[in-house]
């Protein structure tokens, strides 16, 4: 994956853009046959950072154009998501001594993490952990498949699946956000601007919500970060929604966040952006 990201950069530092989207794609494809023969969740999900930069140049290269392809841009989207999310788990182990290995090596895995956590020295675990790696190597786990993999999802089945919804699906690049908008079977791609801004908002909105989590706040402080919550939704629905208004109409959406956007309450944004709607359609025309 190195070597084809490599050659992808070259190709771009080169002014060859259609070289560089073949190394993605083949690099990409290599990465999946590779982990589609591999034995655990672990594996599986470890392998995919390998292939994240050469997804996320594709998806840059897309969004550097003026016009950028809306179509093209989901399609590199979804190739990159697929990395992990598109594994059906199959039936457990059928051989029993591989079976223990493989739950004894994963709560080894556990045990180093909370001893790091604790502060406490790693050195013997890892010894064992690495050990027990080899060994449920050697017995066959990574030649025993993990999951199905599934199709990576099309545009077209997306617009035919969601019906009379509207599908947002946010792309974040090189500290920029913008959202591909699926809605009557039309693809449309809008630039939401800067991505901090919006992760900001995203982080003070839910450090806001879990604060209003517990039962027993006294009604002075539910009233200030309430409010505070309001001020975020609306920070929030202004920059990702309220520019998708013409488009999505008063559909109901599916949302498919992208880094600090997972945190978010769409819910909660989706209120502000009915609520400014009724009272727009309030106010007298002219």
């Amino acid at each position: 994956m190195m070597l084809r990201l490599c050659r992808a950069e070259l190709a771009v530092a080169t002014g060859h853009r259609r070289a560089a989207f073949a190394q993605a794609r083949g690099g990409l494809a290599e990465l999946g046959r590779l982990r589609d023969r591999m034995g655990g969740l672990e594996l599986v999900s470890g392998t995919a950072v390998h292939g994240r930069e050469l997804g996320e140049l594709a998806v840059r290269l897309v969004l550097d154009q003026p016009k950028a392809d809306a179509r093209r841009l989901f399609d590199w989207l979804e190739r990159t998501r697929a990395q992990v999310y598109r594994y059906e788990p199959l039936p457990p182990l059928d051989d029993p001594v591989l079976a223990d290995r493989v739950q004894q090596y994963r709560m080894l895995a556990r045990q180093v993490q909370q001893a790091r956590v604790a502060g406490r020295s790693v050195g013997d675990l890892i010894a064992r952990h690495e050990a027990l790696g080899r060994e449920v190597t050697r017995l066959g786990w990574s030649e025993s498949p993990w999951g199905r993999p599934r199709p990576i999802a099309a545009l077209d089945d997306v617009a035919g699946s969601i019906g009379d919804r509207a599908l947002v699906s946010f792309v974040a690049s090189q500290q920029r956000i913008a959202a591909i908008v699926v809605a009557d079977g039309r693809v449309r791609l809008v630039r939401l601007g800067g991505l901090a801004t919006a992760a900001e908002a995203a982080l003070e909105l839910r450090a806001d919500l879990d604060m209003l989590s517990p039962d027993y706040l006294a009604a002075p402080i539910r009233s200030v970060v309430s409010s505070s919550a309001e001020v975020r939704a609306r920070r929030l629905d202004e920059q990702l929604l309220r520019p998708l208004a013409g488009i999505i109409g008063d559909r109901e959406l599916v949302v498919v966040p992208t880094g600090d956007l997972y945190a978010v309450a769409w819910a909660r944004c989706r209120r502000c952006a009915a609520a400014r709607c009724r009272l727009l359609r309030r106010q007298p025309r002219g």
